[in-house]
């Protein structure tokens, strides 16, 4: 660890960290059933806001661009014409599932040892916690910082809602913040990620003809013409396994989920099935689109009469920064002196809000906090505690020299 890192002011801002201040914020966070779908981050919303009171941080709800289900913007204002730091997390989770494949309950954060179990421990319940306590700390700063400290806290990333979009681009504009960078504070491992793959799904309709199952040639197969369309897409993935970023996995394309026919004795009139199209930055979506037509209508040689129609359900697209910028510079200087971190760039697999911020509002941004993001979104869900306190001393600290702490 360098000695710039060790120095008398990180040092006082580390040791105001409190770990059990941080371990009962993700358990009142957790506690809150915030699942989406259907969109219940109202609750969660409420409870951070009030936080935020309580503490003396300006802080707003914002009723867009849903208004039942507000999101929270908290502000700690510094003094000169610095950088504008927002950190941003979403409040909503997936839903808990099957509770029999719990061991602990999902809405009950359980600490065993070092680790604390439930749904959104991870992604991303332990880094709000994070980003109220970075906010309470800064605020006995305020006089000290230039720029400010936003921490925006959104609905809908879990289901491609327009949430951290309308924060950045209509209302922190609106606010007179007009420029900024931007941290999203998704589980990466404490890497620090400065580009992200994208994501479409699309829901494909064949349409055949319906017949008795004893005269097939009196009728279409839908289910046979989408087996003819699947084939052709997985030789397309080995095609798409040959296109390479210096940072994001390889784009992928799959077919996730399928429905057709009524009874054994009917040939099928219909049949749909889902795909999911990975991206890499670089990739358009209009350019995916049409090469996905393309794949799907390359199977009309084998049927005289084929119909079909696809459906876009949710896009995001990939985004990335140069890793020179200085928020990735810093962010990468601090993961590795303090964590051990490698210090070269990382690109995300996932889609996140990071879009948001670089291809919206045309803002730098990373993404970088605390907890595996493979054990997300599964029963048993879990974050490191000592990663949770590892990963916001690298946010204080990044924090620190970007709003120019002395």
């Amino acid at each position: 660890m360098t000695k710039w890192v060790v120095n008398g002011l990180l040092r006082k801002l580390f040791n105001e960290i409190s770990r059990e201040e941080l371990i009962s914020l993700i358990k009142d966070l957790v506690a809150i059933k915030s699942r989406n779908p259907p969109g219940e981050e109202k609750p969660c919303a409420e409870y951070i806001y009030s936080k935020f009171k309580e503490w003396g941080i300006e802080a707003e709800m914002v009723d867009k661009p849903f208004p039942e289900r507000p999101q929270v913007v908290a502000y700690v204002r510094g003094y000169g014409e610095g950088e504008n730091l927002i950190l941003n997390g979403h409040m909503d989770v997936v839903p808990e599932g099957d509770l029999r494949s719990w061991k602990y309950p999902p809405f009950e954060a359980t600490v065993k040892d070092d680790l604390v179990f439930g749904r959104g421990t991870v992604d991303m319940k332990s880094s709000l916690a994070i980003m109220m306590l970075t906010m309470k700390i800064f605020s006995r700063y305020a006089e000290k910082i230039k720029g400010n400290l936003i921490s925006t806290f959104a609905i809908g990333e879990e289901t491609g809602d327009p949430g951290t979009k309308y924060l950045v681009t209509e209302h922190l504009p609106s606010k007179g913040i007009r420029k900024g960078v931007g941290v999203v504070l998704e589980p990466t491992g404490l890497k620090v990620a400065t580009a992200e793959g994208g994501l479409v799904w699309y829901h494909v309709f064949m349409k055949g003809v319906s017949t008795h199952a004893s005269t097939p040639e009196k009728g279409i197969n839908a289910i046979s013409m989408a087996a003819f369309a699947i084939v052709e897409i997985d030789k397309y993935n080995k095609v798409l396994s040959k296109k390479k970023h210096p940072l994001v996995p390889s784009p992928t394309i799959k077919v996730t989920m399928i429905k057709g026919g009524v009874k054994e004795n009917i040939i099928p009139e219909s049949c749909w099935f889902a795909i999911d199209r990975r991206m890499i930055p670089g990739e358009k979506v209009e350019d995916v689109e049409a090469e996905t037509r393309r794949i799907i209508e390359s199977v009309s040689k084998y049927f005289p009469k084929f119909e079909y129609s696809m459906k876009t359900i949710t896009i995001y697209e990939p985004a990335e920064i140069d890793p020179t910028e200085k928020i990735a510079e810093i962010f990468l200087k601090y993961a590795s002196e303090i964590a051990g971190v490698e210090r070269k760039p990382w690109g995300a697999p996932y889609s996140t809000d990071m879009r948001n911020f670089v291809n919206d509002a045309k803002w730098p941004a990373i993404i970088f906090g605390p907890g595996d993001v493979s054990k997300a979104h599964r029963p048993n869900e879990c974050v490191s505690i000592g990663e949770v306190v590892t990963a916001m001393k690298i946010i204080l600290a990044t924090s620190a020299e970007i709003l120019g702490l002395k």
